[in-house]
């Protein structure tokens, strides 16, 4: 047997609820900025902070997050649909007409993350740096290290089902 069909994969997938995030990064070689739609992302170790997430063995946007490269990710909060749609389209120039934000925060490793686009309005931002990087199937595991991060109360964005939620707290 060669697998599960591939479309009833993912409708059992799309039953596990998820938080979703947009990281970005710099491409190394072409010195752009590049950003993406992950609900993949989860908590590996607390001391040390590190967090992975994973991205398509065939995403143009690799090496912006090989071993070393420092990248943010931001965890959407409600109000931020739209920008989990354009980050999760391929092609165009994602950042076009958003607005990035300079550090509002001070840490000691922000002048590395210059030039890094920070998304603001977000419900949690994680400042990190790719420690290791795990091929498996289709997708590559980054497991990265926690450099600084910073949360508000806004309440963050979900998916399941094939579409977008927030949490309501009885």
């Amino acid at each position: 047997m060669s697998g599960p069909d591939h479309s009833a994969f993912r409708h059992a997938l799309a039953q596990f609820p998820t938080g979703v995030t947009v990281v970005t990064g710099r491409s190394p070689s072409r010195e752009l900025p590049v950003g993406l739609t992950v609900s993949s992302f989860n908590s590996v170790s607390l001391s040390p902070p590190l967090v992975l997430w994973s991205l398509s063995n065939h995403s143009p946007h690799l090496e912006a997050f090989q071993l070393g490269q420092k990248h943010r990710i931001h965890v959407l909060s409600r109000s931020q649909e739209e920008l989990a749609k354009r980050f999760a389209r391929a092609g165009s120039d994602k950042f076009s007409g958003i607005s990035t934000q300079l550090d509002s925060a001070r840490h000691d490793q922000a002048h590395a993350f210059e030039s890094v686009p920070h998304l603001a309005g977000c419900s949690a931002r994680f400042d990190c740096m790719t420690e290791s990087t795990h091929l498996a199937g289709d997708h590559c595991i980054i497991v990265a290290r926690v450099l600084f991060f910073e949360a508000t109360e806004l309440e963050p964005l979900v998916f399941a089902h094939s579409g977008f939620f927030g949490l309501s707290k009885h």
